[in-house]
């Protein structure tokens, strides 16, 4: 057993983060909590915010909520603010609360309580250092707590740690090529072209730009992700948007025509046996939310129960389409009805949104304590590289430091369409998957 002795008010989320260490960890013990003034007679003891004659200690220096840091090496760095030097302390700075700070996203909370929505935008997180991004930090830093509780603590137990799970993923927003596509993926490509203007590659990009205005490939590309998912023995889930008759005025309608996926699962009895094929051959299905659901109850249980009963299928995963995320409403949601969300990640950025490479139970900001069900963070994507143009190989590196670290659990994820001649995005796939496979085999 491990206690974490704290003289700080407000335990809620502290309780939270330890739990989510010994999650990360794979620890094999219990943790109590206790006060300074209390009896305790446990070996293995943390003091948080005070030291005493114990083992190890942890400042607390207070709810740091701006997003500043001190780099103190290539790859690890620190809140600014939240160090202490003074040698009666195990750590110099307050761990507890910089994990906490990344993994419940904290920032987020406070800028849409302010009126401010990210819509999973790095560009408009009110962070300035966005290359924090590029590393699982929280990883880092409950990998320096497990490390020293193991010098100071040797009778606590670890698991083993578990081989890198990674969950591969394709929204399907398109089976066709809609006009809907045709004027967002154009949009796209044409300000890559503008922007390449005097360089080598503008001609590509416009002759890709045009070349995309009349071309008609097929998008019904599923036996081709299964061929290639068997090939590296692994399976993949599908997020299937599940279209509903929603009320709404001009705007809304228009917008929904133009964002969300144009096809109807609940009528196309070939899309209804083909995904019913894939999940009895071994691979998921999960709802692709549309992008309202996000913000409302009804409409995303609406769209998960339909899609669930056409299938026949128990579904209790769910990415949002667009990555639509609301800090007040839609971990409430999904906290109702799904096991296992997807949606935390960039639409313009790879790396770690929350800091962390590996499952976690979202932090309800609201209430002072942790939701019900499990998220998948989500840390590259095919948009990534080629709409955003993120170079590749840096892209690669994001995902090899995920790899790099304990008990991981993360996903990728791959738009079905684009292994289609208008794209030819899905080598990099490929290549992500012999990466995996190499780690698996070390």
């Amino acid at each position: 057993m491990l206690n974490i002795a704290s003289n700080i008010e407000d335990q809620g989320w502290l309780k939270y983060i330890v739990k989510e260490f010994v999650r990360s960890t794979n620890a094999k013990f219990k943790v109590t909590f206790s006060r300074p003034d209390e009896d305790v007679e446990i070996k293995n003891c943390i003091t948080y915010g005070f030291s005493q004659e114990h083992a190890v200690s942890i400042p607390h220096m207070g709810k740091i909520k701006k997003g500043e840091f001190d780099w103190k090496s290539n790859d690890f760095f620190i809140l600014k603010n939240s160090e202490i030097k003074d040698s009666q302390y195990t750590f110099t700075y307050d761990l507890f609360w910089n994990a906490f700070f990344h993994i419940s996203r904290i920032e987020e909370w406070e800028q849409e309580a302010e009126g401010k929505r990210i819509l999973s935008y790095s560009k408009k997180h009110p962070r300035i250092d966005k290359k924090t991004f590029n590393y699982p930090i929280v990883n880092s830093y409950f990998e320096k707590l497990k490390s020293t509780l193991l010098v100071h603590f040797p009778e606590l137990v670890f698991n083993d740690p578990l081989p890198p799970v990674v969950e591969w993923s394709h929204d399907l927003d398109y089976i066709t090529k809609s006009t809907q596509l045709i004027i967002k993926q154009t949009i796209f490509n044409s300000f890559n072209t503008v922007k390449s203007i005097g360089k080598k590659s503008f001609l590509s990009n416009l002759k890709r730009t045009v070349s995309f205005l009349f071309s008609n490939p097929s998008y019904w590309c599923f036996d081709y992700w299964q061929a290639i998912e068997k090939k590296y023995q692994v399976t993949s889930t599908f997020f299937i948007y599940s279209k509903q008759q929603l009320n709404g005025g001009l705007f809304t309608s228009i917008r929904r025509w133009l964002i969300d996926p144009s096809y109807n699962v609940l009528e196309n009895a070939q899309l209804q046996k083909k995904l019913i094929k894939l999940h009895f051959e071994g691979w998921d299905i999960g709802v692709h939310g549309s992008y309202d659901s996000a913000n409302n109850e009804a409409v995303f249980n609406q769209e998960l129960h339909s899609l669930s009963s056409v299938l026949r299928i128990e579904i209790k995963k769910s990415r949002q389409h667009w990555l639509n995320f609301s800090e007040s409403k839609t971990s409430k949601i999904h906290s109702k009805s799904i096991a296992r969300d997807y949606t935390i990640g960039w639409n313009d950025q790879v790396g770690f949104r929350a800091g962390i490479a590996s499952s976690f139970v979202p932090f309800d900001h609201e209430n002072n304590q942790p939701f019900n069900h499990l998220v998948i963070p989500q840390v590259i994507m095919d948009s990534h590289i080629f709409d955003y143009k993120i170079d590749q190989e840096k892209a690669l590196d994001v995902f090899e430091k995920a790899l790099d670290k304990e008990n991981v659990n993360f996903s990728v994820s791959w738009h079905p369409r684009t292994c289609s001649s208008d794209y030819n995005w899905h080598f990099v796939y490929e290549s992500l998957l012999k990466k995996y496979q190499g780690y698996l085999s070390q």
